[in-house]
């Protein structure tokens, strides 16, 4: 297969999802530290990313009732461009205060989600089977290239502006979030130029939560607890110690390597009695992880700690991917959707857990107490998810087997 040989329609989503991960790798990595930088407060980053995880849920909920009305490249659109804009509005006008940075967080996050729902569906419907594997690995090598240079280009760029006085910082993060902007634009134009239609009319509403996927809703939840932390803790540690968004950018755009070459060990590994040594891998790795943050509370350990994080992401992928594409696929057609909804919403709920119990922590103790012991108290409420997972793997074993 070759990029040649792809439908018109799979070739116009291809190069819309390019427009839209360099739009991303611009928007959210340094949103995070534009908060940062002009509040210098944990408490403010954690309410912009809980206003965020409300509203993506919301937004699928929402998709769910309007796709059938309206025509979802429309949908697509609104999503992709007003997510941007919000954040250039945002940085516009620099009113930076906790209610605020709440109700910003959540009208982007309400935008994202419609956004990611109808990507998920155009994604779904301008592929096949024969060319699905191939899409997928071109998807993510554009997630991957942008994700290393995007970084790296953008957290000098604002760093040496201020540092040699042609710009300010605000100057550069309205020039940064103006072009975020603008590449959404141009990924709509493309989503456009296809002639995908909905065929399949979505519910939203309905599911039959059966024990296996109460389970999976258990396991998305206290996944979620992780993932919150995950998404936006390393930035605050790395602007909290090192307070420098080129060093931010730096680190961003070398995790994404180390992502890239540990993808490629691991995925050779797609035997089913594997998976759960890659589970156990990366459960232990971020284990060791934080007990060497824990111990040795500095900046080596710092970037350490961030370097080392990612190498989770993969390997869960890996190891939990397939057991959960393989519990929807064994839904109903016309209800998949809403299981995709249910799925997330759950995911959505642990990620808000996770930070509330990260605020907690902060106001009990100090930021800087709490930028210590935090990982390790979630690293001790994740030790559930290894007998969930347990039991997961044995039913999708049995699943493959029928």
């Amino acid at each position: 297969m070759t990029f040649a040989e792809l439908s018109n329609n799979t070739k116009n989503t291809l190069y819309s999802i390019f427009f839209s991960e360099a739009s991303k790798a611009l928007v959210y990595i340094f949103i995070n530290a534009f908060i940062w930088t002009k509040t210098n407060s944990s408490i403010s980053l954690m309410l912009y990313n809980i206003g965020l995880f409300i509203g993506l849920p919301i937004a699928f909920y929402i998709n769910g009732l309007l796709v059938n009305k309206i025509n979802f490249k429309y949908l697509y659109g609104v999503g992709i461009l007003c997510k941007s804009l919000i954040n250039l509005i945002f940085v516009i006008l620099g009113i930076v205060n906790n209610p605020v940075i709440l109700v910003f967080g959540l009208i982007y996050g309400f935008f994202n989600g419609l956004f990611w729902a109808n990507r998920n569906y155009i994604t779904l419907k301008s592929t096949n089977k024969n060319n699905r594997v191939f899409f997928t690995s071109t998807e993510y090598n554009i997630e991957t290239i942008l994700s290393l240079f995007i970084p790296l280009l953008i957290g000098w760029f604002i760093t040496l502006g201020a540092k040699y006085e042609v710009y300010s910082k605000d100057f550069a993060y309205i020039i940064i979030m103006f072009i975020g902007f603008i590449l959404a634009a141009i990924s709509i134009k493309f989503i456009f130029q296809t002639d995908l239609e909905l065929k399949l009319r979505p519910k939203y509403l309905g599911i039959k939560a059966e024990t296996d996927w109460q389970i999976i809703r258990m396991y998305r939840i206290l996944r979620g607890i992780f993932d919150g932390f995950v998404m936006f803790f390393p930035t605050l540690i790395i602007l909290y110690f090192l307070k420098e968004e080129g060093i931010l950018g730096t680190l961003e755009s070398a995790s994404t390597l180390l992502i890239v070459v540990l993808t490629f060990l691991i995925g050779k590994a797609n035997k089913i009695e594997q998976r759960h040594k890659i589970y156990a891998a990366q459960a232990g790795m971020f284990i060791l992880d934080t007990i060497f943050l824990l111990i040795f509370f500095n900046p080596v350990s710092i970037i350490l700690f961030k370097l080392i994080i990612v190498i989770n992401k993969p390997f869960h992928a890996i190891a939990f991917g397939p057991i959960y594409m393989n519990s929807i696929d064994k839904k109903p057609e016309y209800n998949s959707f809403a299981y995709i909804a249910d799925s997330e919403l759950m995911l959505n709920i642990g990620r808000i857990i996770g930070i509330l119990i990260i605020i907690l922590v902060i106001l009990f103790t100090n930021e800087r107490s709490a930028l210590r012991y935090a990982p390790a108290l979630l690293t001790i409420m994740q030790i559930p998810l290894i007998f969930l997972y347990v039991h997961l793997n044995r039913k999708y074993r049995s699943l493959l087997v029928d």
